[in-house]
């Protein structure tokens, strides 16, 4: 009895494509509710390169550990016992980690690369199951699992070197050793699925997950606004310039869901890897987008007001690229008038560097409306030409 419950990892099969999320995967995102929570309050304690530079760690350790865990039950998570303990064991693993956040923002990195290491573990034997109980799957998954062993490796020696800025070194090389196993591994994966005779894509539970982790970070941007809000004095400008930020947040998750809610995802590895690894850059850019906008209100300065500028511009560019190049129902379409809308918005934001930072937000909020509003015409043009 106890052999059916624990069996081994579902196999890669092209029935996957048509899963649903799981309970277990919903649950999984409560946590990192709070990490991504922690990792915005350790970033605004300090606003100089060296704290920018610990949070961009901890995001790229923490994203890595997010996108691989959902990649792996993508791909071999099922409703046994088996996955659902390994699955509980990880996330206790990543709350583990969580805890020596606010240390490592301080500087003290040694109990979080032991408590990390703990988590690259769970990672590591997850994906080296995947391969031992699957013959076939054996030599991408140790390809893709050499990485981690390596990465693994290196957070063990860091964490008893006791020079923070070795430590900090190692840490930075065993995130590319993480980031890079996709590559390593893809000769091996290609030759997996042509045996196989399926394709490489994105599922639509995958999709939806990703999704739901911007769901995650534009919830913590308005919960942050919120929370500041309440100790200080709300004049009318500062409500006024509280609904504006909080309409920020809202245009830019809106554009996010315009853009990437029906995407289809062109078949191929490494269309499946560049959007994965996409995320990266608007995850990171959304919760600096955070940032700025909680400073502009708080602590403004020019330096803050350009860097939303820049930010929101960055943000803008990725959420409409992106999508074009992955789609595979996309194609390019020059529209003269859709695109001089669009490049008015932008000019209207970059605009706003240069006047006075209260009336800054408020055109910010006209330029991204622009260029939210003709990104929905656009796309339900395309909708209703395709139907």
């Amino acid at each position: 009895m106890l052999r059916q419950w624990w069996q081994s990892p579902q196999v890669i099969s092209a029935s996957r494509y048509k899963r649903k999320i799981s309970w277990l995967e919903v649950f999984s995102d409560l946590i990192y509710v709070v990490i991504f929570h922690q990792l915005t309050v350790g970033l605004m304690e300090g606003h100089n390169f060296e704290n920018y530079g610990k949070f961009l760690i901890l995001f790229l350790l923490i994203y890595w550990t997010w996108s691989d865990f959902n990649f792996y039950f993508d791909s071999h998570g099922d409703t046994s016992l088996r996955t659902t303990t390994l699955s509980v064991l990880q996330m206790a693993a990543i709350s583990f980690s969580a805890l020596y956040i606010p240390e490592f923002f301080h500087g003290h990195y040694t109990s979080f690369i032991l408590a990390f290491a703990l988590n690259q573990l769970m990672i590591t034997y997850l994906w080296w199951g995947s391969g031992h109980f699957d013959p076939d799957h054996h030599q991408y998954a140790h390809d893709h699992n050499r990485q981690y062993w390596i990465s693994l490796v290196i957070q063990l020696v860091a964490a008893i070197i006791p020079n923070s800025k070795i430590q900090f070194a190692l840490i930075i090389i065993s995130i590319i050793s993480n980031y890079s196993a996709g590559y390593f591994a893809r000769k091996a994966a290609q030759l997996e699925f042509q045996k196989r005779g399926i394709e490489f894509e994105i599922s639509p539970a995958l999709s939806e997950r990703y999704s739901q982790l911007m769901i995650i970070v534009m919830g913590e941007s308005l919960a942050e606004l919120i929370d500041s809000m309440s100790d200080v004095h709300k004049t009318v400008s500062m409500l006024s310039l509280f609904f504006t930020s909080a309409f920020i947040t809202l245009l830019i998750y809106l554009l996010f869901y315009i853009n990437f809610d029906h995407i289809l995802i062109k078949k191929g590895y490494g269309w499946m890897y560049l959007y994965r690894q996409s995320f990266v850059v608007i995850t990171l850019n959304s919760i600096l987008e955070i940032l700025f906008i909680h400073l502009i209100l708080f602590e403004p300065s020019h330096l803050i007001q350009t860097a939303l500028a820049i930010s929101t511009i960055t943000m803008v560019l990725s959420m409409i690229f992106l999508p074009i190049s992955l789609n595979k129902n996309s194609h390019f379409r020059w529209n003269a008038i859709e695109n001089l809308f669009k490049l008015l918005g932008l000019i209207i934001i970059i605009t706003s560097i240069f006047l006075p930072i209260s009336f800054a937000l408020y055109l910010l909020a006209v330029g991204l409306s622009i260029i939210v509003a003709i990104e929905a015409f656009s796309n339900q043009e395309q909708s209703l030409q395709r139907n």
